[in-house]
């Protein structure tokens, strides 16, 4: 009788689901589920608004550029990632001459930073710089709620208006 107890109980516990919640536990699954959705978004929206999306050596990570109509930046170099924290990360960083808005190369770094955080208080996006201090506009979804495919779209189509956010920025480059 002991015998048939625990392999009766292996077979309602497998037959319930609760072997795949193993499986549901993987973080890597989860994030591939979630790029996979983001693919499909890009591939279907991103190419209407012109933006040119590639793969990189992350697989968790896409890169897109958009220069279609800039007047202050040549292109926004754009980072979109999928964290272990189960959330999407947007990172765009508008470019000066082919490089990125650096600290370092800022004629007054202080001030540039002042009005970064001027637009974090007024803007969509938030802006910061990251460890090599370069300056970037940022947007993170949190997965909580679901897979935000309106809100994706969004974020796309507000990427473009950054463009005049950056001719603020241009008088602090050397």
């Amino acid at each position: 009788m002991r015998a048939i107890l625990p392999a009766g109980l292996w077979a309602v516990l497998t037959l319930s689901g609760v072997g795949p919640l193993v499986a549901q536990n993987d973080p890597n699954a989860a994030r591939q589920i979630t790029i996979n959705k983001l693919w499909a978004v890009f591939h279907a929206y991103g190419k209407e608004l012109h933006f040119k999306f590639h793969s990189v050596k992350d697989p968790f990570t896409i890169q897109a550029f958009y220069d279609k109509d800039l007047r202050y930046t040549q292109r926004f170099e754009i980072y979109v990632s999928v964290t272990r924290q189960q959330t999407i990360q947007f990172r765009i960083y508008p470019q000066f001459y082919g490089d990125y808005y650096d600290l370092d190369s800022a004629s007054k770094p202080d001030s540039l930073m002042e009005r970064v955080l001027r637009f974090s208080d007024k803007s969509f996006f938030f802006w910061a710089a990251d460890e090599n201090k370069d300056v970037f506009a940022g947007y993170t979804f949190t997965l909580e709620s679901g897979f935000p495919e309106e809100a994706i779209k969004e974020v796309l189509r507000s990427i473009p208006l950054l463009d005049s956010s950056v001719g603020e920025l241009n008088g602090f480059m050397e």
